[in-house]
């Protein structure tokens, strides 16, 4: 069992709820998936296995396929906001910040929830392979389509590999924990009108925040040296890495999805960065190695199921690495 980090291991104890494997007085070793799987339609799978295929017989440096999405787009409109009044609330009144930093922040977050400028890309996952709602949700009614499992382990790998590659050496000045990109499940929360009732949950979002940026450098406590040029980003960082984290936060209603998200900060998603297709609500980081993480494919239970499987298997050939393909057991028929 490979170890989380500090904030992921927060989150998932503390916030999600999950089991520890051993009892420990600190959060260390937690269970995760084998496999986290995205739903899509037949047309979209396809899609995304063509873009693998054809980079790979081109030598070409797309290894992600999949599209990220912009927040401002996602089914749940109103999620990104409750997760960022939780953040504006606790940087008012939290000693985590320096007070002429916690100013400047606060400057940049306060009415911006729709601003282009902090707004990260998403793409979500599920830890359910062959779940009806997800199949009723996210698939084609009429022609269906596939739940694409992609490997845990060897996701979280091409996730590192990603970050070494893009982050700013003057963000590893800053910050000693804040990877452009981040793998995560997301955290469950009532609305925002009962949250501040709970004094329970209200103590683990502070909690959780305050480990988002417990590895600012001590450079931000020396209003003079964080002042200097190379420093100068440095409220623009934080509020886009408060954005990214409040891409995490989903209404509880939402809990039965057991998402993950892998979430990009938009400072990464800027046409002057090579390593980014930009485009609008939708972006494909081409050197996220996901294509080599994709181990198994569950075919929809409904549409036309041969030609479903005939598809994934001709695809399966072409990808011409170890995949996985099962029909999904759900009686689910597109109704």
């Amino acid at each position: 069992m490979k170890r989380l980090s500090t904030l992921e291991s927060f989150i998932l104890h503390n916030v999600w709820n999950l089991d520890y494997i051993h009892d420990s007085p600190y959060v260390e070793e937690l269970p995760t998936p084998d496999f986290v799987y995205h739903y899509t339609s037949r047309d979209k799978a396809i899609a995304i296995t063509n873009t693998l295929i054809e980079a790979a017989d081109k030598g070409g440096e797309d290894k992600c396929g999949l599209a990220f999405t912009d927040y401002r787009f996602l089914n749940d409109s109103l999620e990104y906001k409750l997760g960022l009044s939780f953040a504006i609330d606790w940087i008012g009144h939290s000693d985590a910040f320096p007070k002429w930093l916690r100013k400047d922040v606060l400057a940049l977050l306060k009415g911006k929830e729709d601003n282009a400028e902090f707004a990260p890309y998403v793409l979500s996952f599920c830890q359910k392979g062959d779940s009806t709602l997800h199949w009723q949700v996210y698939t084609d009614k009429k022609d269906g389509g596939y739940a694409l499992g992609l490997d845990f382990w060897k996701l979280r790998d091409a996730v590192e590999k990603f970050n070494n590659m893009a982050m700013d050496e003057a963000e590893r000045m800053v910050f000693h924990d804040a990877p452009p990109l981040i793998f995560l499940p997301c955290i469950y929360c009532p609305p925002s009108k009962d949250w501040k009732r709970n004094d329970d949950l209200r103590r683990k979002i502070e909690n959780v925040l305050g480990q988002i940026f417990a590895g600012v450098s001590k450079y931000l406590y020396d209003e003079e040296i964080a002042k200097e040029p190379k420093f100068s980003n440095c409220a623009q960082w934080c509020a886009a890495r408060i954005f990214q984290f409040a891409s995490l936060v989903k209404s509880d209603m939402f809990r039965f999805e057991d998402e993950w998200r892998l979430v990009m900060r938009p400072s990464k998603i800027e046409c002057k960065n090579e390593n980014v297709y930009a485009g609008k609500p939708m972006i494909t980081p081409k050197s996220l190695e996901i294509g080599r993480c994709l181990k198994r494919v569950i075919v929809s239970p409904h549409g036309d199921r041969k030609r479903l499987k005939y598809l994934a298997e001709f695809q399966r050939r072409r990808l011409n690495h170890g995949v996985r393909i099962e029909n999904s057991s759900s009686s689910y028929n597109g109704r």
